[in-house]
């Protein structure tokens, strides 16, 4: 498996590079997962708590981290049940009402990464593009921990409602860019298949909830002769 020392960008072109937060720069699913825990009698209907805690009820990183799914709420569900809309809200707002939730969250191994690649003379812009719930307004809490993070003119933060595709803001925005890290397969296909993308490289930390686009051979084998690099790394606290 790709490997973050392995890392090597085109050194005869100016990289843009273009990168996702949540679950690439900060792991927020642990302590969104303990914050459901506190709130039990409010999700137990729905959600099934032996999927992320043993049976005493104390949480098992293991299960979380391992999830199949990337929406924690779709994982826990239990089987036959719809979440109801204002209990999905409260879901979310636990993430999103906690003014101090990032500054709870483990720093990942990308983050490291970048701020490293950031004092390179390869690397000409870095752009931390990340979506919020719609409803919601624009998450500053990102932005904040970003410019505490990197202290360079080659940051540039752009906060997304979750509605607007990704591929469509590149186009608009960032259509230059050399270099796209997320950790979803439906976003890196939507920005491979979307943008201009050859000559280009896709890069993802690994999860088991996108472990089947990895192990697609037939897709990435693809993507390769078309001149599209797709890449993977192991995925770590820094």
């Amino acid at each position: 498996m790709f490997e973050m020392k392995d890392l090597e960008l085109n050194l005869f072109q100016k990289e843009i590079v273009i990168c996702d937060y949540d679950g690439v720069i900060q792991g927020i699913d642990i302590l969104w997962t303990r914050k459901i825990l506190e709130k039990k009698e409010l999700f137990g209907k729905y959600f099934d708590f032996s999927k992320i805690s043993d049976k005493d009820g104390n949480i098992k990183l293991n299960k979380i981290l391992d999830r199949t799914d990337y929406y924690i709420d779709k994982y826990l569900l239990k089987e036959g049940k719809i979440l109801p809309e204002k209990i999905h809200k409260k879901f979310i707002d636990l993430y999103m009402s906690d003014k101090d939730f990032y500054r709870k969250c483990p720093f990942l191994t990308m983050a490291r990464a970048l701020k490293i690649l950031s004092y390179q003379d390869t690397i000409s812009e870095i752009h931390f593009l990340s979506s919020y719930p719609a409803g919601y307004e624009p998450d500053s809490r990102k932005s904040d921990i970003i410019n505490e993070l990197y202290d360079t003119e080659k940051i540039h933060v752009h906060l997304i409602d979750s509605s607007i595709k990704k591929s469509d803001y590149i186009n608009k925005n960032i259509p230059d860019y050399t270099c796209f890290i997320d950790d979803r397969p439906d976003i890196i296909k939507d920005v491979i298949e979307n943008t201009k993308s050859t000559n280009k490289s896709f890069i993802m930390p690994y999860y088991k909830y996108n472990e089947d686009f990895i192990k697609d051979k037939e897709y990435l084998t693809e993507k390769y002769e078309q001149k599209v690099n797709v890449s993977f790394y192991s995925n770590d606290i820094a």
